[in-house]
C-alpha cells in the first residue's frame, strides 16, 4: 500500500472535504427526488378522492334502511369536502399538461352530483317522501278502502298492479311499468262497472289516475337516475385510467433518475472507501474506538462491545475491557432480577394480605348479624316455648328461615367471590339465546318481587343472540336483579331492558328503589370499597355480588356501570358480545 507523506490534519481536511462535496450531492439528488415523488403522490391522492367519491357514491346504492336519510346527507356532504379537496391538489399540479383533461372531467362530475342530489331528493329519501311516497299513499288510500269494503275483485287488481310496481323497483324493466299503467286502466274500468255510489267512483277513480300520474313519474324520475349513475360511473373510470396513466408516467421518470444515480453513487462510494482505508490505517481509530466504549459503559451500556481486532497492546486492552464489562453485566442482571422478584413478591403479599384483611372484615361483620339473630331466638324460644302459641312459634320460625337464607345467599357469594380468586371458575362461552336466558331469570325471581308487591317486567328485544358463558351470565343477571329487588320499595318497578349496540348487547335492570349517593358508586365495584347494606326490607348484603359481576362481565370483555340517583332509583347497565353468525 502506497504511503502518503500527508500530516493527520491533512488526511482529515481531505476527508471531510470529499464528505461535504458527497453530502451536498446528496441534498441536490434528494430534493429533486422528492419534488418527484411530490407529483406521483399528488396524483395518488387525486385518485384517493375520487375513490372516496365513488365508494360513497356507491353505498347509497346499496343502503336504503331507517338509516339511509342521514347516511345519503352525510355521503352527499363528503363526496363536496372530497371534490374540495380534489381542487385543492390540482391546483399543485399545474405543471401536467393532461391537468385541463382531468378537470373538465372533474367538473362535468360536480354537475352531475348536483343533478343526481336534486332528482335524488325529488325521488324520495324514503318510501313516504318525494314522488314515491305520494303515489304510495294514494295506492294505501285504495287498498284500505277496498280491504274495508270486502271487495276482493278490484282489491286483485289493486295488489297486481301493486306487484309490479316492486317489480319495476327492483329490476328497473320498463315492461313492469307498463303493466302497472295497464292494470290501473284496468281497475279504472272495473270501478266504473262496479254499483258502488258515484261519489265513491269519482274518489276511486281521481285516486288511481293520480297513482298512474304519480307513478309515471317516478319512472322518468328512476330512469334518469340510473341514467345518471351511468355517466358518473363512466367520469370516474376515465379519471381513473387518466391518473393512472400519468402515474405510471411519473414512476418511469422516478426509476429512470434512480437509476442515473447509480454510477454518481458508485465513484462516490468508491472514493469514500479510498480515504477510509487510509485514515483507518493510523493510529488514531483504536483509540477512539476504546474512548467510545469507555463512555459507553460510564453511561451503563454495559452491552457495548470494542471492536478492536489487532494483535498489540491496544487489542489486548480491548479484550480485557469487553470480559471486564461482560462480568459486570452478569453481575447487575441477577442483582436486578432478584430485585424485581423480591418486588412482586412483596406486591403479591400485599394484595394477599389486603384482600384477607378486607375477606375477614367481611365474615366477621356480616356472619356475626344473622349469627347473633339465631343466638337471640334460641335463647328466647328456650324460655318461653310453653307461652307462646302456634302462631307467635311460626312467626319467629319465619324470621330464623329468612335470616338463615340471607346467611345462605351471604355464603355463596363469599364462596364463589374466593373460587374466582383462586381461578377455579372456567370460562366457557357459546351461542345463547338471549330471550330465553332474561325470561328464565325473571320466572326465577318473580316470587321474590311478588312478595314485595313489586312489577318485575322484561321490554327485550326479539332474536338476539349472544356469545356468553351461560352459568356466568345467569349469575349476573341473578345478582342484578335481586339487588333491584332488595332496594326497591313496595308496588315499585324493576325493569329488564336490552339494546344491541354494534358488536354488543347491553343489558339494562332498571329501578325505581331507594337509588344509591355519588360517594357510594365509585367503590361499588371494587373490593376495597364495598360495604354492607340492608334492602327496603331489611334484607342484608355485602357488596360482593356486584364485585363478583363486574369480574363475570369482564371475562366477556364487556363493561358494566352504575347510573343511579339517590331517592329516584338506580339503572345498572352490562354489555356482552353479539354471538358470531
Amino acid at each position: 500500500m502506497l504511503k502518503l507523506k500527508i500530516s493527520m490534519f491533512g488526511k482529515m481536511i481531505i476527508f471531510s472535504s470529499m464528505i461535504e462535496i458527497f453530502l451536498l450531492l446528496i441534498v441536490f439528488l434528494s430534493l429533486y427526488s422528492f419534488r418527484l415523488n411530490d407529483k406521483k403522490q399528488n396524483l395518488l391522492d387525486l385518485e384517493k378522492t375520487l375513490n372516496n367519491c365513488k365508494n360513497m357514491r356507491l353505498e347509497l346504492l346499496l343502503r336504503r334502511d331507517s338509516d339511509f336519510i342521514e347516511i345519503y346527507n352525510n355521503n352527499i356532504s363528503q363526496i363536496n369536502v372530497n371534490l374540495e379537496i380534489y381542487d385543492s391538489i390540482s391546483k399543485e399540479l399545474s405543471s401536467i399538461d393532461e391537468l385541463f383533461s382531468l378537470d373538465s372531467l372533474k367538473k362535468f362530475y360536480k354537475d352531475l352530483i348536483k343533478e343526481y342530489d336534486v332528482l335524488f331528493r325529488e325521488f324520495g329519501l324514503s318510501e313516504d317522501t318525494g314522488i314515491e311516497g305520494k303515489f304510495r299513499d294514494k295506492i294505501h288510500k285504495l287498498e284500505e278502502f277496498l280491504r274495508n269494503n270486502n271487495d276482493d275483485r278490484l282489491l286483485f287488481f289493486l295488489l297486481q298492479a301493486r306487484r309490479r310496481e316492486k317489480d319495476y323497483i327492483m329490476r328497473g324493466r320498463e315492461e313492469y311499468a307498463d303493466q302497472v299503467h295497464h292494470l290501473i286502466n284496468r281497475f279504472v274500468e272495473e270501478v266504473e262497472k262496479s254499483k258502488m255510489t258515484k261519489s265513491n267512483k269519482v274518489e276511486f277513480i281521481s285516486l288511481a289516475k293520480d297513482y298512474d300520474k304519480s307513478f309515471a313519474e317516478f319512472v322518468i324520475i328512476f330512469e334518469k337516475l340510473s341514467e345518471l349513475e351511468q355517466q358518473m360511473s363512466l367520469i370516474e373510470n376515465d379519471i381513473e385510467k387518466l391518473i393512472t396513466n400519468l402515474v405510471i408516467s411519473e414512476s418511469e421518470v422516478i426509476d429512470n433518475f434512480v437509476m442515473s444515480l447509480v454510477p454518481i453513487f458508485a465513484i462516490s462510494i468508491f472514493v469514500s472507501i479510498i480515504l477510509s482505508v487510509l485514515i483507518a490505517r493510523s493510529i488514531t481509530k483504536p483509540l477512539i474506538h476504546l474512548k467510545d466504549a469507555t463512555i459507553k459503559v460510564a453511561d451503563g451500556d454495559l452491552s457495548y462491545k470494542v471492536k478492536i481486532e489487532s494483535n498489540d497492546e491496544i487489542g489486548e486492552v480491548a479484550r480485557f475491557f469487553n470480559i471486564m464489562t461482560e462480568k459486570i453485566a452478569k453481575a447487575n442482571d441477577t442483582i436486578v432480577n432478584q430485585q424485581n422478584k423480591l418486588n412482586e413478591q412483596y406486591s403479591e403479599l400485599k394484595e394477599i394480605n389486603a384482600t384477607r384483611d378486607k375477606f375477614f372484615s367481611i365474615i366477621a361483620h356480616d356472619l356475626k348479624n344473622p349469627i347473633s339473630a339465631f343466638m337471640g331466638v334460641s335463647a328466647f324460644l328456650v324460655k318461653t316455648f310453653q307461652d307462646l302459641s302456634r302462631e307467635e312459634i311460626k312467626e319467629f320460625l319465619d324470621g330464623v328461615n329468612n335470616t338463615a337464607k340471607r346467611l345462605f345467599e351471604l355464603l355463596e357469594n363469599l364462596l364463589l367471590w374466593s373460587r374466582t380468586q383462586r381461578g377455579l371458575i372456567q370460562y366457557h362461552p357459546m351461542n345463547l339465546e338471549l330471550t330465553q336466558i332474561l325470561q328464565h331469570n325473571l320466572e326465577l325471581l318473580n316470587a321474590a318481587a311478588v312478595s314485595k308487591s313489586i312489577n318485575l317486567s322484561g321490554e327485550i328485544e326479539s332474536d338476539i343472540d349472544v356469545y356468553a358463558d351461560p352459568n356466568m351470565l345467569n349469575t349476573i343477571l341473578r345478582n342484578l336483579i335481586t339487588n333491584a329487588i332488595k332496594f326497591t320499595k313496595e308496588n315499585g318497578n324493576v325493569i329488564v331492558r336490552t339494546k344491541q349496540i354494534g358488536d354488543y348487547c347491553r343489558i339494562s335492570i332498571i329501578d325505581d328503589g331507594v337509588g344509591i349517593s355519588k360517594e357510594l358508586i365509585s367503590g361499588l365495584f371494587k373490593l376495597e370499597g364495598s360495604v354492607s347494606t340492608v334492602g327496603t326490607n331489611q334484607e342484608s348484603g355485602t357488596g360482593l355480588g356486584l364485585i363478583i359481576c363486574k369480574e363475570f362481565v369482564e371475562k366477556h370483555s364487556g363493561e358494566i356501570w352504575v347510573d343511579s340517583k339517590l331517592g329516584e332509583g338506580s339503572a345498572f347497565h352490562f354489555t356482552i358480545p353479539i354471538a358470531f353468525k
